[in-house]
């Protein structure tokens, strides 16, 4: 039985994310790229262009990146 009071994070998965879970990585990239903009920037002026790029190249990073394990563990695990 789950109560509010001791959810676990890594044990017990909230159950209204489990078909959207993978959306809560978009907040996250929007952060780590407005914070590493904002410390690495000399200027202000393109922050937010540069905090857009940044976020499309984390994104497209990480849908490459689950398509090739997703590649790997349908097509190279079952030979093994």
């Amino acid at each position: 039985m789950t109560h509010t009071l001791c959810w676990i994070p890594f044990l017990e998965p909230m159950h209204f994310m489990v078909g959207v879970w993978y959306l809560l990585a978009l907040p996250l990239l929007v952060g780590i790229s407005m914070v590493h903009k904002g410390l690495h920037l000399p200027e202000h002026g393109p922050w937010l262009k540069e905090v857009g790029i940044m976020t499309v190249q984390a994104t497209l990073g990480v849908v490459a990146l689950s398509l090739v394990l997703d590649a790997f563990v349908v097509w190279v695990l079952p030979v093994l």
